[in-house]
């Protein structure tokens, strides 16, 4: 049996052209099409699924035309107190993991500014934003949760920061997405915890030597 005769409809063309596709998921519910043939254009994806009186109707455009989701700067708050990095709490099906406090940078927010605004906002404190200690990009498709994040690209600026001296430990009015919890974790035993990025594991036992300031694509 013949594949059905698709309406491609292209955004970068502005015209209806007819192509063949096969269809690879069920008729109710036609997530991706594989195309068998288009006359100059055997390399395309579609998006838009839908379905009408004609077949699918979908938007195509080449590969190499599609949109990457843009690089991201986020904000990320080192607090060490009394031998001890304050962190995110999460879990998992594999239990703990943790990460620093901060997240993205809003447009038309200072670096400085995003990290008070993300700190209040998890761990319900402001901090005092001091010294930019080290510059980590994280390029998802290199790294571990590639299957997940493929498509990420995060540049962070990790910044030295102090708390309030009264500041009760407890998570903020508004928490990050998967967060359980903070927790101060000793720095004696920080090389046996699940914390990402996992190079602060040797970053923070070797504080104090010569370490470069631009860590590069690292997790």
């Amino acid at each position: 049996m013949m594949p059905p005769t698709v309406l491609i409809s292209s955004p970068s063309e502005n015209k209806i052209q007819k192509a063949r596709f096969k269809i690879v998921a069920s008729p109710g519910s036609i997530r991706s099409l594989r195309p068998l043939h288009k006359a100059g254009r055997p390399d395309c994806f579609v998006e838009m699924i839908g379905n009408n009186s004609h077949g699918v109707l979908c938007w195509w455009h080449a590969k190499n035309q599609r949109a990457m989701e843009p690089i991201r700067n986020s904000a990320k708050a080192i607090i060490i107190k009394d031998g001890r990095l304050l962190a995110i709490k999460d879990m998992d099906d594999e239990g703990p993991w943790f990460t620093l406090p901060g997240g993205g940078q809003d447009h038309g927010e200072t670096l400085a500014q995003a990290l008070e605004r993300e700190c209040q906002e998890e761990i319900g404190s402001g901090v005092y934003v001091g010294k930019l200690r080290y510059i980590r990009e994280y390029i998802g498709k290199n790294h571990e949760f590639r299957d997940t994040d493929g498509d990420a690209h995060q540049v962070e600026f990790l910044f030295e920061c102090h708390l309030n001296e009264d500041y009760p430990p407890g998570m903020g009015a508004n928490p990050d997405s998967g967060q359980v919890g903070i927790e101060w974790l000793p720095l004696a035993e920080i090389e046996n915890v699940r914390i990402y990025p996992k190079i602060l594991r040797n970053l923070l036992v070797a504080d104090g030597e010569d370490v470069d300031f631009y860590l590069g694509d690292v997790n």
